[in-house]
């Protein structure tokens, strides 16, 4: 199955998803789904702010001696951004509403990562 057929699951499976985005550390998106969305902002957009913490907050723990960072968690009055760092260059990002079910968004991006790790190889 291919990463964006990955995504696109993602987004159908997760009441409240918004979108789903594949992309690097850097912050330049590989593929992006969007779900629906009432919100009248960019979540695609916020996902590509928040890789940038994300590659803040992995320094930050190696510097701590801390381990790996598996899972980022943002929450704002407006979204929810679940952030999966899949390699040293790449992560995935499910952003969704406030009310969504953010267990099941954490739970299928965490086995759904191993699939995607399998596409970028």
């Amino acid at each position: 199955m291919a990463f964006r057929e990955l995504i696109e699951r993602l987004v159908q499976e997760v009441p409240g998803a918004v979108n789903c985005t594949l992309l690097g550390f850097d912050g330049i998106a590989i593929d992006s789904v969007d779900g629906k969305s009432t919100l009248g902002l960019s979540a695609g957009d916020a996902t590509i702010e928040f890789a940038h913490l994300v590659g803040q907050i992995r320094r930050a723990a190696e510097g701590l001696a801390a381990g790996n960072v598996d899972e980022v968690c943002i929450r704002s009055e407006k979204l929810v951004t679940l952030l999966r760092p899949l390699t040293s260059e790449y992560l995935v990002a499910l952003t969704m509403l406030p009310g969504g079910l953010v267990a099941k968004g954490r739970y299928l991006l965490r086995t759904t990562a191993p699939k995607l790790l399998q596409e970028l190889s």
